[in-house]
């Protein structure tokens, strides 16, 4: 029988423990439901504040930026102003020469026709000056050109 009456001590005695934890759980709940908690957000909304600040701010230097390279890409043209000048002047150079080499050749042409005429007429009169000189090699020659 000693160990049933320890039983129900040790029983008693858990009961009471548990009572006790019950009666502390019951001050702790009503200890917080009387408790009031605000949840605030503004810490977290200056955040994004400020961010979003920092972020439309960027976000212009990029449009400025970006306004800049479209203009430069709008009036971008195949080879730098720099170059155009000397390219212009090589063109009419160029051309020039072309023009020049044409007109030279015609006149060569020209010159050509004039010197081989000149140089035959200087043989004809020398012929017939030798002719002149020589009317028996006149004769021979008459007599050859029937044959």
């Amino acid at each position: 029988m000693a160990k049933i009456e320890e039983l129900a001590s040790l029983i008693i005695d858990e009961i009471e423990t548990f009572q006790k934890g019950i009666s502390q759980l019951q001050k702790e709940t009503k200890r917080i439901e009387g408790l009031k908690l605000i949840l605030s957000t503004k810490k977290v909304e200056d955040s994004f504040s400020i961010f979003l600040k920092k972020l439309d701010q960027r976000n212009r230097v990029y449009s400025v930026e970006l306004n800049k390279i479209q203009h430069r890409l709008d009036n971008f043209i195949l080879f730098p102003r720099r170059y155009f000048t000397p390219i212009v002047l090589c063109l009419i150079v160029t051309i020039i020469s072309m023009f020049f080499n044409v007109y030279q050749f015609q006149s060569f042409n020209n010159i050509e026709d004039k010197e081989y005429n000149r140089g035959a007429n200087k043989v004809k009169s020398h012929i017939e000056e030798f002719f002149n000189d020589n009317p028996d090699a006149f004769k021979q020659y008459q007599t050859w050109k029937i044959k």
